[in-house]
């Protein structure tokens, strides 16, 4: 995991320096993007075993997957 520091100092009204310090901050991760297929959409692998489906070991219920996994 990545840090990254963020300077801070309290300055008083005639600028005087009274204390600085840094303090971690985490980088926020990069998130995937969301997965919006339908339930008719045919895909060339099965989306949880990834094997290559033929249309008759396609499920006929949702086309996305193969029908030993649904």
């Amino acid at each position: 995991m990545r840090f990254e520091h963020i300077s801070y100092a309290i300055i008083t009204h005639d600028n005087h320096l009274i204390k600085s310090y840094t303090v971690p901050m985490k980088n926020k991760r990069k998130r995937n993007k969301k997965d919006n297929s339908k339930k008719g959409d045919m895909f060339l692998n099965c989306r949880c075993c990834k094997q290559i489906i033929t249309n008759d070991y396609r499920s006929k219920f949702d086309t996305r997957y193969c029908v030993d996994c649904l």
